[in-house]
């Protein structure tokens, strides 16, 4: 990702990102705990598998990357005083 790309957005742009990726990060965050808990369900009712862990990584590494996207567009805004 290029660092010049929020530099170069103007205001409404970099509010309307940040609203966004707000959105989404709390949409993962809440698929994530249905995934743990439906995971642990499972893992309750059948013997272990370590196949399951595989969605919840996934989740776990995109909701990562959006946290890292979040608090630079966080960082721009407050550069910018708005």
């Amino acid at each position: 990702m290029k660092k010049n790309d929020l530099q170069k957005m103007n205001d409404d742009d970099l509010l309307k990102r940040k609203n966004i990726i707000k959105g989404v990060l709390l949409g993962f965050g809440i698929l994530f705990i249905i995934a743990i808990g439906t995971m642990i369900s499972l893992y309750a009712t059948k013997p272990f598998n370590p196949v399951l862990f595989v969605p919840c990584l996934a989740i776990l590494f995109t909701l990562l990357s959006m946290v890292v996207i979040y608090n630079s567009t966080k960082t721009e805004i407050k550069s910018r005083n708005l």
